[in-house]
């Protein structure tokens, strides 16, 4: 509503990329919600990749207390950081393993179209 109401534009933020910068995240975040993937596709993608007895290991037990469940998860959790490094809490350029968030970053131009 923001955007489409032009008085405003002006008082949010002096920078005039804040607007194109919003409107991409917003395009962004639309994308995500049209994407289309439920607990029961999800689940079987798991079972695919990971494995489905791996999996059915994982899954809720409510007899398992906490120091159970820790030996049970730690595998499916390295297994993801493993298959998908972008998870891995180090700089994917230079290796430092500081990963102190120091802000965000707008958009490329990807997301302005």
């Amino acid at each position: 509503l923001i955007l489409k109401n032009t008085s405003f534009r002006g008082t949010l933020d002096p920078n005039p990329t804040m607007e194109r910068d919003l409107g991409g995240y917003l395009r962004r975040r639309k994308q995500l919600d049209e994407e289309e993937m439920g607990v029961a596709e999800l689940l079987s993608w798991i079972k695919g990749a990971y494995g489905a007895e791996e999996t059915r290991a994982c899954m809720f037990d409510p007899t398992r207390d906490l120091e159970e469940t820790r030996p049970v998860m730690l595998p499916l959790l390295h297994w993801f950081r493993e298959s998908y490094p972008y998870y891995h809490q180090k700089c994917m350029a230079c290796g430092h393993d500081d990963t102190t968030m120091l802000g965000t970053v707008r958009a490329g131009a990807e997301g302005d179209e």
